[in-house]
């Protein structure tokens, strides 16, 4: 959150422009940043069509999103795009910056109740193993890894 809102300090320096209303005041930042593991961590799981046109589970989120980041003209849209903006740099870890929060450089071993829920909802345990320790031992994003890859 701090990150968005440094950017958005930048984004008025940058702008200097006198007509322009001040930003829009509410959590923009921290709502777009989480758009950002939502589009990357989140599997699709339905495909439709409505009107000819292909659209997904996640398609309404987006859409919201889009009408939250349109809602008041441009001033919402400088805050929306710098928490987009934050959430990529985090996911990215662009300038070290998931230090700042104290995230562990090392990826400790997958605890043996990770694993067993993984393997009671059908996984085979190395499988389960590999996935626990790509996502730092999170049982959520192992279980999307792992149901992406019987997908496909």
């Amino acid at each position: 959150m701090t990150v968005s809102v440094l950017l958005q300090i930048l984004a008025l320096g940058y702008l200097k422009d006198p007509s322009f209303n001040p930003l829009t005041s509410g959590p923009y930042g921290l709502i777009f940043a989480s758009y950002v593991p939502f589009f990357f961590d989140i599997p699709i799981s339905t495909k439709f069509r409505i009107f000819g046109l292909q659209l997904c589970d996640k398609s309404f989120v987006y859409l919201a999103g889009l009408q939250l980041l349109f809602s008041s003209g441009r001033r919402s849209v400088i805050p929306g795009l710098s928490g987009i903006l934050a959430g990529l740099l985090y996911r990215l870890n662009i300038f070290g910056i998931r230090r700042l929060k104290g995230a562990h450089t090392t990826t400790p071993d997958p605890m043996e109740s990770s694993i067993a829920t993984l393997v009671s909802m059908g996984f085979d345990r190395a499988s389960a193993i590999q996935a626990l320790a790509l996502t730092n031992n999170d049982v959520n994003l192992a279980s999307n890894i792992l149901l992406e890859a019987q997908s496909t």
